[in-house]
């Protein structure tokens, strides 16, 4: 069978480089205009130091995406100022080499770099980054549009504001609407996780409300018995004693599949589990992991763990068997049969199946595997992920 494997944790180092590479993406479309004036330098002798500035200006910005994975930011510096400040040298540069028309051109026509530099940068407050950036927009594209009039620019200049205010705007609004939903697909995890420990805890609380119940009652009976001293009192009472064994070891074999729910098992782990817990309760266990899955592995542990649940709280059965592939599970035990009732349990399993996009089937329980282990009706549960008709495996 094969076992799963976890990451290693992020030491606390590595906490503040939480740089992401879509942002590079998103900027590298960009970064192709940064160099048409290296083409320059190949035909005008002026525009060599331009070119150097620009070829800088890209070295440095593709560098502080990369830079958060190999230093340590140990001064607290904030990221997105200090590259900022880094990168206003080679533009300093540009326009040493620019005639001063053009300046307000040349600051406008980096907008994009400087704004993805801020909204990718995911170890500052989202609020603070989305005021910088939009700030950024408004501040730049007003200045541009004051210095376009003042310096009586052509028509083709101007159209330098729609065409970089509006993917500006763009940018701000997807990075938005990305980090808003992987926020509330957090939420709805964290909320799913809640529920799932308020039922867990509803059903520790039902096993062991009941059982010590059971058992308190139980034992105050063999105590009185004991106590009456007459030999059919005492041998009443041990049968009362080993009903409460049996109970105990019951209570507590529901309690630690219950438990499992909370660890997230993987497949192996809830597969041992659930022989445990069953052998625990005196149910005859054949478990057979023909391949091991990997895809359905999560949705696999989660039906296993239901249907054990079920077997050892209604089912009343002396045998099951499991049968586990990587796209089937085929779960069978000979107790009392489903009958017409479908509980919550079953009905949330084959919802869950269902969304997985996979099929689900429960029936009585092979008659010919009945006659080898005799018993009731006995219950099958057969889920295939494959899309083919999992009685005709």
């Amino acid at each position: 069978m094969k076992t799963a494997h976890t990451a290693p944790a992020t030491s606390a180092g590595t906490a503040d480089r939480t740089y992401h590479w879509h942002g590079l993406t998103a900027s590298a479309p960009w970064l192709v205009f940064l160099f048409f004036p290296y083409l320059n330098a190949l035909t005008e002798q002026n525009a060599l130091i331009l070119s150097c500035c620009y070829m800088l200006f890209s070295l440095l910005y593709c560098t502080s995406y990369v830079a958060p994975w190999l230093v340590n930011n140990r001064w607290n510096i904030p990221v997105p100022l200090a590259w900022t400040a880094l990168l206003s040298l080679p533009v300093a540069g540009m326009l040493t080499q620019e005639a001063p028309y053009y300046w307000p051109v040349q600051c406008y026509s980096l907008l994009l770099y400087y704004l993805m530099l801020w909204l990718t940068y995911r170890d500052m407050d989202a609020a603070l980054r989305y005021r910088v950036g939009i700030g950024m927009v408004l501040t730049l594209s007003a200045l541009f549009a004051v210095s376009a009039f003042l310096l009586d620019y052509d028509g083709y200049l101007w159209a330098l504001l729609p065409a970089l205010s509006f993917p500006a705007a763009g940018m701000i609004i997807i990075t938005y609407r990305g980090e808003r939903e992987k926020q509330d697909a957090h939420a709805q995890t964290e909320m799913d996780m809640m529920r799932e420990r308020e039922r867990i805890a509803r059903d520790v609380h039902d096993i062991l409300g009941h059982s010590l119940t059971v058992i308190s009652m139980k034992t105050d009976l063999a105590q009185r018995l004991l106590e009456n001293g007459s030999p059919e009192s005492i041998e009443r009472a041990l049968k009362e004693i080993q009903e409460v064994k049996k109970l105990s070891r019951a209570a507590l074999a529901e309690t630690r599949v219950t438990v499992t729910q909370l660890r997230a098992p993987t497949i192996e782990q809830q597969v041992a589990a659930s022989a445990d817990a069953l052998r625990v309760a005196g149910v005859d266990v054949d478990i057979e992991v023909e391949e091991a899955p990997t895809i359905n592995a999560a949705l696999f542990s989660w039906v296993l763990r239901e249907a054990t649940t079920n077997t050892m709280r209604h089912a009343q059965a002396q045998a099951t068997r499991y049968r586990i592939t990587e796209t089937t599970l085929d779960l069978m035990d000979n107790g009392v049969g489903l009958g017409t009732v479908r509980g919550n349990g079953l009905k949330g399993m084959a919802e869950r199946v269902h969304n997985a996009g996979g099929t689900l089937i429960f029936e009585a329980a092979d008659p010919l595997w009945l006659a080898e282990h005799p018993g009731g009706e006995g219950t099958r549960i057969l889920v295939s992920m494959d899309g083919s008709d999992p009685k005709k495996r």
